[in-house]
């Protein structure tokens, strides 16, 4: 029986039906393995129609391999084509992902009595369009053409960034193509001429004045054009002719080369008509050798296939309501959201209230990172582990997830719970009554939920028609119901647009906005049927339980919603992809995870109902040279492990969401999995009745389906907690302290550090303590403040940001990120005794910046800082067991000295090493504070070592010297600053002996 616990998430609108095109199983065949064997079997192959077709879409080289003269192949090669050629006939029987002609798509309502009416092959349809990454090739090399750019509207991409003389611009797509990777960031000299050409661009222009402006600012006819060219295919300016990921791409290029009297328009035409004519035929009716780019009707571009499925399919009332109750579960095993990241990082950087324009935060994408995992949970691990140890004893191949053990692994939080979601799930039963009687599954896919509820119909809703598009629109009204719940008054929705910058993903970001506002990122649709949110006039404020995104030019709030099935965290360029994090807001949907037994050799499945939220499943261990070894033992090993661990015949191999269904009697598909790189695979289980219901002249059909769901009011009876409790706790983030990240060139860290050694914390009530050191990399410091009071630290951080924007140097400024600080007095790790090492930081800290303020005539920074190292070698080795000194009592535990280093500053040095121990010298050149500096310093250093077990005095000391040598002067320049110190020290020591004068 299912559980009968009330769900708070419903199915919004109907379901997304994915279906494999060829059934499930495949035919079983006996063949082997030896080049006769594998001849017969790449014969059969590429005898299927429906096969050839979708491998000459999917991989035409592939396709022309096995339609050659197989005899003239190698065996390496015969082996590697059929390999390949059966793992896509696998695909296209177990796989339910659509993707070209290998599955297909349908809407699935659950209405009334189950039914499941599937038509022939032949009856379902293509949706042809050409390729979006080489239509986005050719639209850029149209734009280029000497005989359209002077007419072609060019305007600069708001991807653009200006810093310290260079244009940047983050991961362009088209350099991503024609390079095979995506770069992190693509720059340019910002020259006269490219300035003048990005500024006329900003409002819009054409390719003829943007050559004029360049020839303004001094370039000639020439080169102007070439660098317009160069800034296209860079992306930095978005030309007129860049089709849109929206409608109807190439009809849009098409009437934009129409209108500029370009006779380039005419292939495009033509190019259109074949792939109409494509489309109107039906699947695999062409033969193997009909490939759509080698027939004379078909295009020449690689098209992409969207497969419609004729299908009238109603899942019935009590599949909805397992989904439904598995949604619930599903929202429980939430993991961190973007959206508390940046909601966070908004409360510490800028307080509460604050405007922050949305182009400021596009830098600060790399301090927004998710929670961090959670903390280790002994309670939910032994929980875990007791299940599994119960099934192994009872030798059940099943765990049920109870209350009780769903309330150890995730306890029930209903202000952590996703607004909506998309929930992807393998629907199992022997027959379509089935369905009505409640003698069904549901399977969870390894990948359970999209950025949210209707986007996975999104991608098909155009290509379905009006009723696609009116089912769509339904999911998005109650998905902005439930978004504006909690928004202020008069807020509004809108579609988030953009196009991916990796270009692999253009053919699968297909959307089908609905809302009618609209935010396009870096993609224009000039419909008119909606308002467009400029997103230079969109800022971002928090207040303490939420995000607010507000719309300058609407003058109200609104909520940003991707419109796409592609993950914005990954795809997106950074203005989409802070306005996703604002509307996530809470958690994410996640798989379950077993936790430290997510490697075990054999998982139990995990069952709740009538869902299975992970099926059972086996690692099997690959030797490197597995494929290499011989066959007869390779099987024997195989069939023994198989048997001790009873592995069914059919199984999924699962790799990531891309799983490959097996028949582990074929050997083949055993090669094909004994060829996989070395290590280990995971293996899952195929329910029985996974093929069952939906059938169709080839037999029954796997079948999968996308459930939209969306929160109600509705809430279990549970504490709630809001996002108001972990950024604004009632204690100050990180105890007393906060640490925060400067990052930025050297020059402007040094005069952030100059401004501090002046001293602009002094003065502030409170009991200000800071202290400061450079970070591992050397690309930043890290600066502590701790105060008594949270309004003394708030005004010691309106110091520090004062200082930074009083003293920074040409380019740009250093940027400030907050961090949680973690007691470790900037050593970089866990310290004994943190309140002491905190106490000697930060005098070290206070020492190290009177050096710099101190230092010049008569003693160069160089030599002070020197001196200052000398200073604390000396304290800290009295401070010593002896038992950690060497035979001359000293220096046992300091580095190999430098002697070279200190020779070239012994003549300015010696007069202070050789006086008084108190630095009289120096006391006396005006070099007092310094001093006084040094011996609260020194003081504090012998407090903390007294605190710290003799054993362990001599490794805190060498860490102080480290830290010491970091902060003064870098991790960089540390090594040889105490190399420098010690040869001083040792000098110093040879003096005193030569004189018979002892150290004191």
């Amino acid at each position: 029986m299912t559980p009968t616990t009330e769900p708070c998430y419903r199915a919004a609108g109907p379901a997304l039906l994915r279906m494999p095109l060829r059934s499930f199983p495949r035919p079983s065949t006996s063949t082997g393995t030896t080049p006769a064997e594998l001849l017969v079997r790449l014969k059969s192959l590429t005898d299927d129609p429906l096969l050839m077709e979708a491998v000459e879409l999917a991989n035409p080289a592939l396709a022309d391999s096995a339609v050659a003269d197989p005899q003239a192949l190698s065996p390496k090669a015969l082996r590697s084509t059929v390999l390949a050629m059966n793992a896509y006939a696998a695909r296209l029987s177990g796989r339910a992902t659509p993707y070209g002609v290998f599955a297909g798509v349908a809407r699935a309502s659950y209405t009334g009595p189950a039914r499941a009416e599937l038509g022939p092959l032949d009856a379902h349809r293509k949706h042809v369009r050409p390729d979006a990454g080489w239509l986005a090739r050719r639209a850029t090399e149209l734009s280029c053409r000497a005989g359209l750019q002077p007419a072609v509207g060019l305007t600069t991409n708001p991807l653009v960034r200006l810093r310290a003389g260079r244009a940047a611009i983050t991961a362009p797509g088209d350099l991503a193509t024609e390079t095979g990777r995506a770069p992190r960031e693509a720059a340019v000299r910002l020259t006269p001429p490219v300035r003048a050409v990005l500024d006329a661009a900003r409002a819009g222009t054409t390719g003829a004045e943007a050559v004029r402006a360049a020839v303004r600012a001094g370039a000639t006819e020439h080169a102007a054009a070439r660098l317009l060219t160069s800034l296209v295919k860079a992306r930095f300016l978005l030309s007129g002719l860049q089709p849109t990921h929206l409608g109807d791409p190439l009809g849009d290029l098409t009437a934009r080369l129409e209108a500029l009297g370009a006779s380039e328009a005419e292939p495009l035409r033509a190019l259109a008509g074949r792939l109409r004519r494509y489309a109107s035929e039906p699947l695999g009716a062409r033969g193997p050798r009909a490939r759509p780019g080698a027939a004379a009707t078909a295009p020449e571009p690689p098209p992409h296939v969207d497969t419609l499925l004729d299908a009238r399919v109603d899942v019935g009332p009590l599949v909805r309501q397992e989904a439904e109750q598995a949604a619930m579960v599903l929202a429980r095993l939430a993991g961190p959201s973007p959206g508390r990241a940046l909601h966070t990082y908004l409360v510490r950087r800028y307080g509460t209230g604050r405007s922050v324009p949305l182009r400021e935060l596009e830098d600060a994408l790399d301090h927004l990172e998710a929670d961090p995992p959670p903390a280790e949970n002994r309670a939910r691990d032994a929980a875990l582990v007791d299940a599994y140890a119960a099934a192994l004893r009872s030798g059940s191949p099943e765990v049920e997830l109870t209350d009780d053990l769903l309330d150890a692994v995730a306890p029930a939080d209903d202000g952590l719970l996703p607004h909506d979601f998309d929930l992807y799930a393998l629907i199992c039963a022997p027959d379509t009554s089935s369905l009505d009687t409640g003698d069904f599954r549901l399977v969870l896919r390894g990948v359970p939920a999209a950025a949210g509820a209707g986007n996975a119909l999104a991608r098909f809703a155009d290509a379905m028609g009006p009723p696609g598009r009116s089912a769509l629109a339904g999911i998005r009204r109650a998905v902005d119901e439930t978004a504006l719940a909690g928004a202020e008054p008069g807020a509004v929705t809108a579609d988030l647009v953009f196009q991916p910058l990796p270009a692999d993903a253009l053919n699968v970001a297909r959307v089908t906005p609905t809302r009618a506002h609209r935010i396009a990122v870096n993609t224009v649709d000039e419909d008119g049927a909606y308002t467009l949110i400029d997103p230079a006039r969109i800022s971002l404020h928090a207040t303490p339980e939420r995000v607010v995104v507000w719309a300058d030019d609407l003058d109200r709030e609104v909520v940003p919603l991707p419109a796409s099935a592609l993950s914005p965290h990954f795809t997106a360029p950074p203005a989409a992809r802070v306005l996703a994090m604002a509307a996530a807001g809470r958690r994410a949907p996640a798989p379950f995870d077993w936790g430290p037994l997510r490697d075990a050799g054999r998982l139990p499945r995990l069952r709740r109902g009538r869902t299975v939220y992970v099926p059972q499943s086996w690692r099997l261990p690959l030797p490197r040279d597995a494929a290499r070894s011989d066959d007869r033992e390779r099987e024997r090993r195989f069939a023994r492990w198989r048997g001790e661990h009873g592995v069914p015949r059919h199984v999924m191999l699962a790799d990531s969401d891309r799983g490959i269904p097996l028949d582990l009697d074929d050997p083949l598909d055993r090669l094909w999995l004994h060829s996989r790189p070395g290590g280990s695979v995971l293996l899952q289980e195929i329910d029985p009745d996974a093929a069952g219901w939906l059938t169709s002249g080839q037999g029954p059909h796997l079948a999968e389906c996308v459930f939209p769901m969306v929160r109600t009011a509705q809430a279990p009876h549970r504490p709630s907690h809001s996002l108001r409790e972990p950024a604004c706790a009632a204690e100050p983030i990180g105890g007393r302290h906060l640490r925060l990240t400067l990052t930025g060139p050297p020059a402007g860290l040094g005069a952030v550090l100059d401004g501090l050694a002046r001293g602009p914390l002094s003065g502030l009530p409170g009991g200000i303590r800071c202290f400061h050191t450079h970070t591992p990399d050397g690309s930043g410091l890290d600066l502590v403040l701790g105060a008594a009071e949270e309004v003394g630290r708030e005004r010691a951080l309106r110091r520090v940001y004062e200082e930074i924007a009083h003293h920074r140097t040409e380019g740009p400024a250093p940027t400030v990120s907050v961090h949680e600080y973690r007691r470790d007095a900037g050593f970089g790790g866990a310290v004994l005794f943190p309140e002491e090492a905190e106490a000697w930081a930060e005098a070290d800290s206070s020492a190290a910046l009177a050096v710099r303020a101190a230092a010049g005539a008569p003693v160069a920074r160089d030599d002070l800082t020197v001196l200052s190292a000398v200073d604390l070698t000396w304290h800290l080795d009295a401070a010593l067991p002896k038992a950690d000194r060497s035979d001359d009592g000293h220096l046992d535990w300091m580095p190999a000295p430098d002697r070279r280093a200190f020779a070239a500053r012994r003549r300015a040095m010696w007069p202070y090493l050789v006086g008084s121990p108190d630095w009289q010298a120096l006391v006396q050149e005006g070099r007092a504070a310094v001093v006084e500096r040094w011996r609260d310093r020194d003081r504090a250093a012998i407090r903390y070592l007294e605190r710290v077990p003799k054993p362990q005095r001599r490794s805190v000391a060498q860490l102080l010297m480290r830290v010491h040598a970091t902060r003064s002067v870098g991790p960089a320049a540390a090594p040889r600053l105490l190399a420098t110190a010690a040869a001083a020290e040792y000098a110093r020591l040879s003096w005193l002996r030569a004189t018979r004068n002892r150290p004191c």
